[in-house]
């Protein structure tokens, strides 16, 4: 059973005055009460990429909340390694882009604009959906950085608006939208698989899936089935939509490859992970093993943008290396090196640090400014219309159709926007499986 608020502070206090008295061992009250920070304690300096960089800590150190305790000792550079409480994390289950006026009509002006929504969450059941723009939620006025009244808390009222086109004076306007009135936020169970389906194009078939998170054996098994269907169609063409996928299992993104890459790359080096250890550093090599899923495509077109990370950029340079039918298309990758690996405790509760870099099959460290793409095509080219996933208006889908058919993509003039930034519901990271 957790000790927490008053009585643990009281606790605390007295365990502080065992300690300091004299001529009686508290050792034992002190190592119970304490038991969780330095359990903490002894797997960070053991596995933490960064291990170096936690100092020799007093005993008044180890007192307070497990979370703050990890939080504290972290390296002051790493925004990635994170904890997971005893209860699962609520969420409103939307994903979006917060971003000044794109319309130009009034700079300070700051919008939220959803771009993906999880089935039977919060933000579903209120009707919210992709291409929705926030203006205000609650009494909060949305930022360009964090805004956390849209990630979980208690029931919410969305202010939205919609941009409409006036023929009068053939300029597109700002108009007000419906009132959404969102539940708590809830336990949300993020989908890996958003989508999959096949478009005939001119004399194409194209398979296309949107991948969200490389995420163990059944989601393994279910990309071998989704394939697998594709190949008995005739598929020759694929598109693989990373553009949010947050990262998940190597082992799983190197199965993947395996069902996609020519059986005379069976045993090919694909991916990397060196770690630090006591005396220098130690790396951990994944091969591929080709099964043939699919082998007879003639072009294999991965969809990236600024919120493709992790697992999913070591991913993308592996089969950049090792498939020259590989194109990329939309804009570049976060810049993820990092690998974190999740370590449950005794206590109900996992700590996931940061315990690797991800390296590419040449021996190189996946580069922090992220992984260009063959083709520049900005998601948001067509602000004034954001098409759901799969649909063939969508912007970076029918620009790779385009490519696909045609050999290039469309030209059109960007809209000025001043900055965006992605932030994403809560969901698993990189877990070392």
């Amino acid at each position: 059973m957790k000790i927490t608020g008053n009585i643990l502070s009281f606790l605390i206090a007295t365990c502080s005055l065992f300690i300091m008295s004299c001529g009686e061992d508290r050792t034992y009250e002190y190592l119970e009460i304490t038991k969780e920070n330095q359990w903490i304690y002894s797997e960070m300096k053991t596995r933490y990429l960064w291990a170096d960089s936690i100092k020799p800590l007093q005993k008044k150190n180890f007192f307070g909340s497990s979370q703050t305790f990890f939080k504290n000792i972290l390296y002051k550079s790493d925004k990635t390694s994170y904890f997971t409480g005893a209860e699962p994390s609520t969420s409103y289950g939307m994903s979006y882009v917060a971003m000044r006026d794109p319309l130009g009509i009034k700079a300070s002006d700051t919008y939220a604009l959803v771009v993906a929504v999880e089935e039977e969450s919060p933000a579903d059941k209120a009707g919210v959906k992709r291409g929705t723009w926030i203006s205000k939620c609650g009494k909060h006025t949305i930022s360009l950085s964090n805004n956390p009244f849209l990630q979980q808390g208690d029931s919410a009222i969305l202010y939205t608006k919609r941009i409409d086109f006036n023929d009068e004076t053939a300029t597109y306007e700002w108009h007000e939208g419906d009132t959404l009135k969102m539940g708590p936020s809830a336990v949300v169970n993020s989908t890996a698989i958003a989508l999959d389906t096949i478009y005939s194009v001119r004399d194409k078939k194209v398979g296309y899936i949107v991948c969200n998170r490389f995420d163990g054996d059944d989601f393994v098994q279910n990309i071998q089935s989704i394939l697998s269907q594709f190949h008995e169609e005739g598929i020759n063409e694929l598109i693989l939509d990373l553009r949010y996928n947050s990262g998940g299992s190597l082992n799983s993104a190197v199965a993947v490859a395996g069902m996609l890459l020519p059986a005379d790359k069976n045993g090919s080096l694909f991916s990397q992970l060196t770690y630090s250890i006591e005396d220098g550093t130690e790396q951990q090599e994944y091969v591929v093993s080709t099964n043939s899923t699919i082998s007879n495509l003639d072009g294999i077109y991965i969809l990236s943008t600024g919120a493709t990370r992790g697992v999913a950029e070591s991913f993308i340079s592996g089969m950049k290396s090792l498939d020259n039918r590989v194109r990329i298309v939309g804009n570049a990758t976060m810049g993820d090196n990092l690998y974190t690996e999740e370590i449950e405790s005794p206590y109900g509760f996992s700590i996931n640090p940061v315990v690797a870099r991800l390296y590419s099959t040449n021996g190189v460290v996946l580069p922090e400014g992220g992984i260009y793409t063959d083709y520049l095509v900005d998601e948001f080219s067509q602000i004034q219309i954001i098409y759901p996933l799969g649909d063939q208006q969508e912007y970076l889908l029918y620009s790779t159709i385009h490519l696909l058919t045609t050999g290039t993509v469309p030209q059109t003039e960007l809209p000025v926007l001043q900055k965006s930034h992605i932030q994403f519901i809560p969901q698993e990271k990189s877990i070392l499986k």
